[in-house]
């Protein structure tokens, strides 16, 4: 093929890769671009271009992928109410079994509720948020 093709291969991959989020042509890119050195050092066989863009495009995408991945998924930062799981607790009120108790976390009074009496004083770890409540356990 002639470099001028390639290079048109390159600019859509390239607009490709811009228009969507996708990783979807990313992979081809590198291994176009380094077709296009090759072509301007004397390669003039069109199967080794393609297998040269075909086989490096795969051996990134295998390797390089997951680790693209990985570093563009979003964090999920805990803002909410939903950051004091698994923080631990002081019962400042006594959990009975039928009655709700009280702990404070992170500064806060809650109501809380276990499946075991909870004397005051006692570290806990909250297990659950349900409504206004936090199933807890001891530590």
């Amino acid at each position: 093929m002639d470099v001028k093709l390639w290079i048109v291969i390159l600019v859509l991959a390239i607009i490709i890769e811009l228009i969507s989020y996708g990783l979807i042509s990313i992979w081809f890119i590198p291994s176009i671009i380094l077709t296009i050195i090759l072509k301007a050092f004397g390669l003039n066989n069109i199967y080794i271009e393609i297998m040269i863009v075909l086989s490096l495009s795969t051996v990134l995408l295998i390797f390089t992928r997951p680790l693209v991945v990985k570093f563009l998924k979003p964090q999920n930062i805990k803002t909410n109410f939903d950051r004091i799981l698994d923080m631990k607790g002081k019962i400042i009120k006594k959990v009975n079994l039928n009655d709700f108790g009280i702990v404070k976390v992170d500064g806060k009074e809650w109501r809380c509720y276990s499946s075991k009496e909870i004397e005051v004083g006692k570290i806990v770890k909250i297990i659950k948020i349900d409504s206004n409540k936090l199933e807890v356990e001891e530590v």
